[in-house]
């Protein structure tokens, strides 16, 4: 009997519109296993409202600082895992399935790939959180979503150069996220107008510029620091595991490196993509995030790789997903002249 397809689970992060108000209401409603998840969530994170952030708060305000937002993305994704398998989604079971996330979602992905508990990847994001939420404090930075072109991708890339700005977030071939300091985000997107470079423009509610090697720089040493002392020795993923380069992460020097360095480099989900679809030849994405934003970039790539006849506009597609390798993160300023808000 010819083995089945392998299948991939993604779990979303916090700056893709998986924490907005009242996420968890309709699975709260319908699955008691979602409710007990969080309910053990509550015990993971005791100095948030774990239940009344997720489900009942209508607020969006409030769901914005780094210290909140990692860790109810972080409980939403792991609840709504307990309501597919709840359902019988077999996928969870299967020793081809791949797992992945969208940034923090990746400390979720690797609860579910069996790489440590749930409790460990709780301290983890809690860890996490509190550092970055120290970077975001340091400077004034934003970040804001653009609907492109794949084939404008090098021009964009030229300005926000030009702004000392960069990509925070190649999501798809057809969506990207700015980040940096807000004057030049700002400036930046106002000449992509311009010039027409950008077909929709989306401020995003962030707290500050994740994904940007300048500004959040200062949360990944301590962030090294702790997953050194503290990451499990026995640190081994019974499936297989992809960070945000596209990279299968099997080791705890690689885990270290991948949720560490993850924080200020670009995250790259096209380069997840481009390794479950083509290496490994997965057929079908399972969400564990309740916005149904995994599901979109997916279409996006499926369509813009396989439904073009422009042979450019795919190899512009597929540029975005080179990123194969683990990525060793190293600090660069970004152009001086422009660092001042």
């Amino acid at each position: 009997m010819p083995l089945r397809s392998p299948v991939f689970i993604g779990c979303t992060g916090q700056g893709d519109r998986s924490v907005f108000p009242r996420a968890g209401k309709p699975y709260w409603d319908s699955s008691p296993a979602f409710r007990a998840k969080l309910y053990e969530a509550e015990g993971w994170f005791p100095d948030l409202r774990v239940i009344e952030l997720a489900v009942y708060e209508d607020n969006p305000k409030k769901l914005v600082p780094t210290e909140v937002a990692q860790p109810i993305a972080y409980a939403l994704a792991l609840a709504i895992a307990a309501t597919l398998v709840e359902q019988g989604e077999k996928a969870f079971r299967r020793k081809n399935t791949i797992y992945g996330g969208q940034s923090i979602g990746t400390a979720a992905a690797g609860v579910l790939a069996h790489a440590y508990s749930g409790s460990f990847g709780a301290s983890l994001v809690g860890e996490r959180s509190a550092f970055m939420h120290q970077a975001c404090q340091k400077t004034k930075g934003k970040m804001v979503a653009l609907i492109i072109y794949p084939d404008a991708l090098s021009d964009i890339e030229t300005i926000c150069s030009t702004y000392g700005i960069q990509v925070g977030n190649y999501n798809s071939p057809s969506q990207i996220v700015l980040t940096g300091k807000i004057k030049w985000v700002d400036r930046a997107v106002d000449k992509l107008k311009e010039k027409q470079l950008a077909r929709r423009v989306i401020p995003l509610l962030t707290e500050g510029a994740y994904h940007n090697e300048e500004l959040m720089a200062g949360a990944v040493p301590p962030m090294i620091q702790w997953l050194d002392q503290n990451l499990p020795a026995e640190f081994h993923p019974q499936s297989v595991l992809i960070g945000n380069q596209g990279q299968i992460i099997a080791s705890r020097e690689e885990a270290i490196a991948e949720l560490s360095a993850g924080i200020a480099q670009p995250s790259r989900f096209c380069a997840v993509m481009d390794t479950v679809y083509t290496q490994f030849r997965a057929k079908q994405t399972i969400e564990c995030g309740p916005g149904k934003v995994i599901e979109g970039m997916v279409n996006d790539y499926k369509k813009t790789l396989g439904g073009s006849s422009s042979k450019r506009m795919k190899q512009l597609a597929v540029s975005i997903t080179a990123v194969t390798a683990a990525a060793i993160f190293t600090t660069a300023l970004l152009h001086n002249d422009h660092n001042d808000s």
